[in-house]
């Protein structure tokens, strides 16, 4: 079976440390077996088997009646060592000398497999004593054959199953007498704290997790060490907030609290992060975070600490702080104790991310070496622990005794500081359902944010500002258009050109009959077969052999493109043609835009950059409009902003095709019209118009959202408590009424982002704009795209940040009163060059500026420096602030028409691409951008993918319930359904390959508005989770904005062919 084994490229081998072996990539069973039992087998090897042989499967070659199909268990792989060192025994004693010691040979590596396992994986033996005493005859029957096997029988009698259980659990008592939390001191607590949890790890079964046997229903029984960890986990974060919220004063809480902040300190000293995280989620938690009274009178010193500690475990960039942390102890061969919920979510990233098996069913053996690297990793930092001496007092005091859950924690603490308002418990709960548990991370949910105030503004920094008179055209439909607009003022009307069908009220598209339905042609009646193939009429749906069906021409319903139709479509299809006129087509308003909205996004996402709709000013229109090539620079620099970008405009594109109607009357079109236009340009609106209450509930939900954050303003400005109250109700509620107007509440959700703009980062970043604005006396438009610390290179090397705006890179120092400010601007860069960890500026003049910076940071710096060079270089400036007429505009789209024309053999623009790599130069060419997400991203996600099977009718998606899953058709069709005023609906149907899902990774806050069922006998479906997605999004850089682009661009064909069978253009 030899010929059955891959192995890495000399490429892939040197990215791993050397090895006197080659390294493998996969391989067949029994040809891993074979190397194996090689004496002269690398160790390493041997281990990763050891430890992962569990998740083999067993070739039909290697079963019999003693080891059946199915996974490769302990006592199956046991039987095949036995066997084969007796045939090899056998064997040895039939050949000659020379095939002999070749043959003991074989049996002393099979020896060597079996003492190594019982040093790897020694549980093994524990927990199966069938295998234990299958071995030990074994032993006795061959003892006097070598003297290995006297020191393996005496390893294995050492192995006894342990009197009492292998972790840590709380017990009653009615003991009266039991001890208080203040008779011990914060080491006391955090060394007993980091005790259990050191006892966790070090009889952890690292089998458990594999495979993910942690979340499988039956779970108790085949992870029952991991269970009980989490199970302690838990009891552990409800101790520490009940000994909070039993407190009757908010002296006597804060007292605990500050006590439970110094027990962290000593759990990070301990290098406890498992026992750190506990603490911190119970004083993060619902119960003791809502308690403001009690927070109120922390100390400034005790803030600080509890800062420091909620650093080391920051979520953010998957963990970094706490992974940082881990790789020290285990460099500096320090114990530690790892939190359980990151590592298993690492064994699902590990497990989801990479399949079992690859060509022909071999073994991966990548994931085994990824997977077994990891356990070793953990044994190794759990397995050197503190051995310190336990306090049975303490250990009693933390193990004894009921605790209270999470209910009446919570409960408990609502009595000690009653809600100060009503929608409290609403807000608790919406909290409670969207933050991520750390014990249960693999269920949070991508909760990206949309597009700010403070981002716009960035985005928008080079945009021309444009004005339109009413009754004017901005864009035509069907054009190709090169920028993106935003509405500073004024309204628009969206209109398209709609095919008047006063007859059919309702969308009607062809019935496709089912390919296994029918076996001759519906016009010839000849049979089909192997070389006469079937082939679907487009227009009726119906299945004929290509002579039948081979012309092809325009279906009004289906779009401008030609598609098949059978030879009696097509000369229907030609007549009605002929037959049409003028008067059959007229302008539709589909929808009202205002204030802040944005257009012109669907040429960015459509392959054929060609506008969907026209754009019409109602009265006297102002736009901001940035050029497409330069917007996509701009946003490969930051990838921030393109996540936010991105996910924003999915999020309007995901609403907009919630919003569309599944039967269109034509009074929807009056009523539409008259609803967007009142809705626009009124403000006395009925009181009861569905209009009017969402005017309302808008202005209420913003009023709500800004009150604590004016209250928090007053109060640090000493302002009294009631006056205080009283200034913020009713200045939130005057705020609710100017921000929140008819024009801009609807389908955009403007409340919600207004919510999401009023945060700490964008007033904090707003600062930073004024403070650097005036620091280098700058135009009050410049924004601060990016800080880094750095060090200009001079005869004196200065230390100091580096700000890198839309038009400028400025350098600040200040170094005992000697201060440096020197910004430059990129139109005045002729090349810009990485050396080492140095990025070198050389201007027109000849004059270089070398700015050394960190080694992490200075290819993103580079790369962020030059995509702001290309943007600043790539269009005439026009001075800001210079408001363009219409005709201005359309000169300037003229002149850049040419410009882009000419772009190749431009000078300029010639010498900019000449910065970037070969690479990097074909993904700035616009043809090749909409590949949106890049080689190694789908091979990420692809390995991710989860393979489901369905029978018919059994419900995939249900209408109602929240999910965050994209699902691929494999094999098989599902129906759309959709539950209306009792009546069941059916919108369509779906087949191979077709997507859907993609809505609940935009629209994560909502639930389902359709159920997707089965169609088929049989469905099977390629499924994407969304925390595998989220997981992936936290490694990969950039892939979260790539990941929304590709998203935005399906929800763009959607909605372009679901408006194209609704308004019938």
């Amino acid at each position: 079976p030899m010929d059955k084994i891959q192995y890495l490229s000399q490429e892939e081998s040197d990215k791993l440390p050397p090895s006197s072996q080659p390294y493998l990539k996969a391989g067949s069973l029994e040809a891993l077996i074979e190397i194996l039992i090689q004496p002269e087998t690398d160790e390493a090897f041997v281990r990763e088997f050891l430890l992962m042989f569990p998740t083999f499967s067993i070739p039909a070659s290697l079963t019999s009646e003693e080891i059946p199909l199915g996974r490769l268990l302990p006592k199956h792989f046991l039987n095949i060592l036995l066997k084969k060192y007796i045939t090899k025994a056998g064997r040895a004693s039939f050949l000659n000398k020379i095939t002999k010691a070749t043959a003991n040979s074989g049996q002393l590596g099979i020896l060597r497999v079996l003492r190594m396992w019982l040093d790897v994986v020694p549980t093994d033996f524990i927990d199966h004593q069938d295998l234990k005493t299958t071995l030990m005859e074994f032993i006795k029957s061959h003892e006097q054959e070598s003297d290995q096997f006297v020191s393996l029988k005496a390893n294995l009698s050492t192995l006894v199953p342990p009197k009492e259980p292998l972790y840590c659990q709380r017990r009653r008592t009615n003991n009266q007498k039991r001890a208080k939390f203040e008779d011990f001191s914060a080491i006391q607590l955090a060394r007993e704290m980091t005790r259990a949890d050191e006892m966790m790890w070090k009889n952890m079964r690292y089998r458990e997790l594999l495979r993910q046997t942690w979340s499988k229903p039956d779970c108790k029984t085949t992870a029952p060490q991991i269970t009980a960890f989490t199970d302690w986990l838990n009891a552990m974060t409800w101790w520490v907030a009940s000994e909070i919220v039993t407190r009757e004063t908010a002296k006597e809480r804060i007292s605990v609290i500050e006590k439970f902040i110094d027990i962290g300190g000593q759990l990070s000293k301990l290098h406890n992060f498992c026992g750190l995280m506990e603490v911190l989620c119970a004083l993060n938690g619902t119960a003791v975070g809502r308690l403001e009274q009690t927070w109120s009178l922390l100390n400034e010193e005790y803030q600080i600490k509890l800062n420091e500690l909620n650093a080391i475990c920051d979520p953010k960039k998957n963990f970094k702080n706490y992974r940082d942390g881990l790789n020290q102890c285990l460099e500096n061969n320090v114990s530690c104790v790892p939190f359980i919920g990151i590592t298993l979510t690492d064994f699902t990233f590990f497990d989801d991310g990479n399949s079992d098996t690859v060509d022909e069913n071999l073994v991966n053996w990548i994931k085994v070496r990824m997977m077994s690297k990891e356990i070793t990793r953990l044994h190794k930092a759990t397995q050197n622990g503190s051995n310190a001496l336990s306090e049975e007092h303490v250990w009693n005091y933390l193990t004894e005794g009921e605790i209270w859950d999470e209910e009446n924690v919570y409960k408990l603490s609502k009595i000690r500081e009653p809600s100060s308002t009503a929608d409290e418990s609403a807000t608790i709960k919406r909290k409670k359902k969207a933050r991520m548990t750390v014990l249960n991370s693999t269920e949070a949910l991508m909760q990206p944010s949309p597009m700010t105030d403070r981002d716009w503004k960035l985005l928008m920094g080079n945009a021309k500002e444009v004005h339109y008179s009413a009754g004017s055209t901005i864009l035509e439909e069907r054009i190709e258009n090169r920028f993106l607009y935003r509405m500073k003022s004024g309204n628009v009307s969206v209109k398209k050109i709609c095919r008047i069908d006063e007859g059919n009220a309702k969308v009607s598209s062809p019935k496709w009959i089912p390919d296994n339905q029918v076996k001759d042609c519906s016009l010839c009646k000849l049979s089909f077969t192997l070389f006469r193939r079937k082939h679907h009429c487009r227009n009726c749906g119906n299945i004929f052999c290509n002579d039948c069906c081979w012309e092809q021409i325009i279906v009004p319903s289906l779009g401008n493109n030609p598609v098949r139709v059978c030879r009696t479509c097509s000369q229907r299809l030609r007549h009605s043609h002929s037959s049409h006129s003028s008067q059959e087509f007229q302008n539709r308003l589909i929808r009202n835009l205002s204030v802040g909205e944005v257009f012109g996004e669907i040429s960015l996402l459509n392959i054929s950059g060609l506008t969907s709709a026209s754009i019409t000013a109602d009265d006297s229109v102002q736009v901001e409009a940035i050029e497409m090539e330069l917007l996509r620079n701009l946003l490969k620099t930051d990838h921030r902003l393109s996540k936010r970008f991105f996910y924003s405009s999915a999020r309007r594109l995901a609403l907009l095709l919630d919003s569309l109607p599944t039967v269109t009357p034509m009074k929807f079109f009056t009523e539409a019209k008259e609803v967007l236009r009142t809705s626009a340009q009124s403000m006395d609106l009925p009181r009861d118009s569905v209009m009017q209450r969402r005017l309302t509930e808008a202005r209420a939900n913003l009023s709500i959202t800004l009150k604590p954050i004016l209250m928090q303003q007053f109060q640090s400005e000493n302002v009294p408590k009631q006056k205080s109250d009283e200034i913020a109700k009713d200045t939130s509620e005057e705020l609710g009424k100017k921000l929140v107007h008819p024009g801009n509440v609807g389908i955009w959700e403007s409340s919600a982002n207004l919510e999401r703009s009023v945060s700490h980062e964008e007033i904090r970043q707003t600062e930073l704009d004024k403070k650097f604005i005036k620091r280098f006396g700058l135009d009050d438009h410049q924004m601060v795209v990016k800080v880094y610390p750095g060090t200009l290179k001079k005869k004196v090397p200065l230390n100091g940040l580096v700000y890198l705006s839309h038009n400028y890179i400025c350098f600040y120092s200040k170094t005992f009163g000697i201060k440096v400010k020197k910004p430059i601007s990129f139109k005045s860069l002729a090349r810009i060059s990485l050396s080492g960890n140095s990025v070198t500026l050389l201007d027109a003049a000849g004059h270089k500026t070398v700015i050394e910076f960190e080694p992490d940071v200075v290819m993103q710096v580079e790369g962020l420096m030059k995509g702001l060079w290309v943007f600043n270089n790539m269009m005439p400036s026009v001075p800001r602030g210079t408001q363009l007429t219409q005709a201005d505009f359309e000169n300037m789209k003229l002149s850049g028409e040419d410009k882009f024309r000419d772009r190749p053999t431009s000078t300029l623009v010639s010498a900019v691409v000449e910065q970037f790599e070969p690479s990097e130069r074909t993904k700035m060419k616009i043809e090749e951008e909409m590949s949106i997400l890049l080689p190694e991203d789908w091979d990420a996600l692809v390995g991710g993918t989860k393979l489901k099977k369905f029978k018919k009718d059994q419900v995939i998606i249900k209408q109602g319930e929240e999910y965050q899953k994209m699902y691929q058709i494999v094999m098989g069709s599902c129906r759309i359904e959709r539950m209306e005023n009792g009546e069941k609906k059916i919108l369509g149907i779906l087949g191979a390959p077709e997507t859907f899902g993609e809505i609940s990774f935009v629209l994560w806050d909502r639930p389902s508005n359709v159920s997707i069922i089965a169609n088929d006998e049989e469905v099977s479906l390629s499924v994407i989770e969304g925390y595998f997605v989220r997981i992936l999004c936290g490694m990969r850089q950039g892939l979260e904005g790539r990941f929304f682009h590709f998203l935005s661009a399906i929800l763009a064909r959607r909605l372009y062919a679901r408006e194209r069978l609704i308004y019938k253009y």
